[in-house]
């Protein structure tokens, strides 16, 4: 790895007093240029590299801005940086190398038909960039976390946490550059008394007591407050698990103190959601028997703390046996808490965050694995201090939240602070009361199950709406009636789920070519419950499942239905038995219906057999948001031209008027300038680059003119990938065409586009067997005795065979045998005089 400190011999361009922001050409964003002093202490700041040279001389995007909020969020002069991930940084290699800036060895540019051409050197360019990017932080670096690749530095004196974190980005290698927020605790001040103050427990409102008659939280549920600590010793809280100083680093068993001896919010927090119930003590929690783990994330007396030490707490709680670490601080809606939330949901737990007290819109990201809590009053409004915007998920109560304080006694306390450790105890009685669970399907129903106190449906102020604990409960034991998509079953544990709904017969999951699979026999049905599909009608939804029958006579079939909007079974497609047994699954992919987009959508599969001999199986259901397909890709056009999950557009039809079709009866038909394109395909899990296949036959097409083939490329651009020039002569036969894809385009979203280039409707160009596939198709000639290939046989195929003979070439061992003697010439003349098929 070459580095280079920038701080010598670079040509300094523009030389100005401090950084300036300056207005971008007209219509685009400004962009940052650093002054000459901030290049000297960048330059002297971090380890740059040969690629770097003149990142700080030119102007560079300016496209950040970070909003403080005194008293919860608050600058330090401290960054924190996200290296990007294996998979992302592939794509950043992919350019370089399908730039040429980084050497491929040579074998590497094989042809088609020549082998391969690995991707490896694009992964290999991958690994040398994640080295690179950490490397670069190094003379600045605080603290690194390698568990999820983020890098706490310091920042540079003279720049502002804007500009450092345009320039970083523009480097390329990290996911998001931005401040290690100083956050505060998310509270105000106690006021005061006990059970029957506690209103947020009764049933019109988060109704922990219908909760309690189904569950009330087993001690193997370990809750973490991440926070100013937990007294050793109250009264009403379970002996605690042994915690973390994230502080100090430091592991309680190994000296970190964990007492919260400086402020008392996180005994606040530990008693909301978790002091015991039913002992005739005090107060309840949420659950009345999870154990705490006290997880110390600050050592000042006003309980502040930096959010990388939070998080780096949150990590260590799942680690060692939490299900769920709750922080009541702000900063949860920030890229580095997401990056936790995905480390902490991959250990099967869960991240809570407090949304904040501020009364703003500040929740403005979805941050798919940290669960933001909002807070609600006693008449099941939001609380008109809860902070808002899109992230927000649920909300709980937080308005005079009754709990333990660090004196061994009781108050009442207010704030989104106690929202999220009420929302943090339900999901350790969901998890208590169905273990097994994982987290994500515990948040789900957190989700699913919360009641609608806002405008229908989702909003910004209320998420989902107000937790209800006997809800979520009784959908963790008896199963949830709605639940959002993505929607997938693929009958692993070997039994039915409790997502699926009014059986007719005895639906079973049995064995079926060696996996497990729902079986339908006779008229038996079932349905899955109902799908918030609403969201779908401005995307592409995909109905898929795959299937196959045993013992099902020739017409006898299955019926897929949806429910529609006004609850009525309407067919969506029918598959029909043809009498003979399957031997492996058939993939079925249907787009949702117009009149199946709400939200409680409902998909049923209906045998319509003669007897219990008759059986359907059905394997990998899924429901979801179409995005991308995944290779290999391949289009036959017997289902006619796809415009929902193959085609993002294409002015062609799908006919059976072409001759000698290779694919089925229909192929692709395009007329006069035509074209059509791709819907995006990720091809990042391949091992070699794949290929482009296409067989065509063109009609009335004019000597010279021509059919393309575009991709587009890792920058966004169209790049010509290959073409297919008319000789003039109609074809009967269809040709087939092959072509390696080049390094520009892996990535997650290629595209392709087909055009024809003819002068008016008479120029004809079909199209069959379209894939993208690491599958190289090689066919057999027609007829191998004509060794020239020029469709003649003559004295020239004898001449041509005996020099390949000479040259002991593999074409020649004419009987297969791996023998180049008397036999090969004599089985070859016998063929020769045996002529062409």
């Amino acid at each position: 790895m070459k580095t280079n400190r920038l701080a010598a011999g670079v040509a300094l361009s523009i030389v100005l007093a401090c950084g300036t922001a300056q207005a971008g050409p007209s219509g685009s964003a400004s962009v940052f240029v650093p002054s000459q002093t901030q290049r000297v202490t960048a330059a002297q700041s971090f380890a740059w590299l040969d690629r770097d040279t003149g990142l700080l001389d030119r102007a560079v995007p300016a496209t950040h801005r970070f909003v403080e909020s005194p008293g919860v969020m608050e600058r330090q002069a401290r960054m924190v940086a996200k290296v990007r991930d294996r998979a992302d940084m592939a794509r950043q290699a992919a350019i370089e190398v399908s730039q040429g800036a980084v050497a491929v060895p040579r074998q590497a540019a094989g042809a088609v038909g020549a082998g391969g051409v690995s991707v490896a050197p694009i992964w290999d360019r991958a690994d040398e960039r994640l080295v690179e990017a950490r490397s670069r932080l190094a003379p600045v670096l605080i603290e690194a976390h390698p568990e999820v690749d983020t890098h706490a530095f310091r920042l540079p004196e003279g720049w502002t946490e804007e500009q450092i974190a345009d320039v970083l980005m523009a480097t390329g290698d990290y996911e998001y550059v931005e401040p290690d927020w100083r956050v505060y605790p998310l509270a105000t001040v106690p006021n005061d008394p006990q059970f029957n103050q506690q209103w947020h427990h009764r049933a019109q409102n988060m109704n922990s007591v219908g909760a309690w008659d189904f569950e009330t939280g087993g001690n193997e549920i370990i809750l973490a407050s991440c926070d100013t600590g937990v007294i050793p010793n109250h009264q009403d809280l379970n002996p605690l698990v042994p915690g973390f100083n994230s502080t100090t680093n430091l592991a309680q068993v190994n000296g970190g103190v964990t007492n919260d001896l400086l402020n008392g919010h996180g005994t606040l927090v530990a008693g909301t959601m978790a002091a015991r119930g039913n002992n005739g003590v005090g107060i309840a929690g949420a659950g009345w028997n999870f154990r705490v783990m006290p997880i110390r994330v600050s050592d000042r007396a006003d309980g502040t703390a930096d959010l990388s030490e939070i998080l780096q707490g949150a990590r260590w709680a799942s680690d060692n046996g939490a299900f769920v670490a709750n922080c009541s601080y702000g900063g949860g809606n920030t890229s580095q808490s997401n990056t936790a939330g995905n480390y902490i949901r991959q250990r099967n737990a869960l991240l809570v965050f407090a949304t904040g007290n501020d009364s703003v819109q500040d929740q403005n990201a979805d941050r798919v694995f940290v669960t933001l809590v909002g807070a609600t009053t006693s008449t099941n409004a939001v609380a008109n201090f809860s902070n808002y915007g899109i992230g927000v998920d649920v909300v709980a109560p937080g308005v005079g939240i009754r709990s333990t304080t660090r004196t061994g006694g009781y108050s009442n306390v207010t704030g989104t602070s106690f929202a999220a450790p009420l929302v943090a105890g339900v999901m350790g009685l969901v998890k208590s009361a169905n273990p097994d669970l994982t987290a994500d399907q515990v948040e789900q129903i957190i989700k699913d199950t919360a009641i609608d106190i806002g405008a229908p449906g989702f909003d910004i102020f209320a998420g989902h709406g107000m937790v209800n604990a006997s809800a979520a409960v009784q959908a963790a034991i008896f199963g949830p009636s709605v639940v959002d998509l993505p929607f997938s079953d693929g009958f692993a544990t070997g039994t039915l789920s409790n997502l699926w709904r009014d059986p007719v017969g005895t639906p079973e999951v049995s064995i079926a070519v060696g996996d497990f699979a729902l079986n339908l026999d006779g008229t038996e049905s079932i349905r899955t419950v109902g799908l918030r599909a609403a969201f779908l009608f401005d995307s592409v939804g995909q109905i898929s499942f795959d299937v196959q029958h045993r013992g099902v006579e020739n017409g006898k079939s299955m019926r897929v239905e949806y429910a529609d909007i006004i609850g009525n079974w309407q067919t969506l497609t029918t598959i029909v038995s043809d009498g003979a047994d399957s031997t492996q699954f058939e993939r079925m992919r249907v787009g949702v219906p117009l009149f199946g987009l709400h939200d409680e959508l409902k998909i049923r599969f209906v045998a319509q057999g003669a007897d219990a001999t008759d059986d359907w199986y059905i394997d990998n259901v899924l429901v979801a948001e179409f995005v991308r397909n995944t290779i290999p890709w391949q289009v036959g056009f017997e289902n006619g031209l796809d415009t929902t999950f193959d085609w993002a557009n294409a002015q062609a039809i799908a006919t059976t008027e072409a001759p000698n079709t290779p694919e089925g009866d229909f192929s692709g038909k395009l007329v006069g300038a035509a074209s059509m394109t791709s819907r995006p395909l990720d091809i990042t899990s391949i091992t070699n680059l794949p290929y482009f296949r296409m067989r065509t036959l063109h009609t009335g097409v004019e000597s010279g003119k021509t059919l393309t083939v575009e991709y587009l490329d890792l920058l966004g651009n169209w790049q010509a990938l290959t073409s297919i020039v008319s000789d003039g002569v109609n074809q009967t036969a269809f040709e087939l065409l092959q072509v390696q894809m080049p390094f520009a385009a892996f990535g997650t979203d290629l595209q392709v586009r087909i055009t024809a280039n003819g002068a008016d409707q008479s120029d004809v160009w079909y199209i069959d067997d379209v894939a993208i596939t690491e599958e190289l198709v090689t066919e057999p000639p027609s007829c191998p005795q004509d060794i020239d290939g020029n469709g003649l046989l003559n004295f020239f195929d004898i001449s041509s065979f005996l020099a390949l003979y000479n040259a002991q070439n593999p074409v020649a061992d004419w009987d297969g045998n791996g023998l180049f003697n008397f036999f090969d010439i004599s089985s070859y003349l016998a063929s020769y005089n045996a002529g062409c098929p």
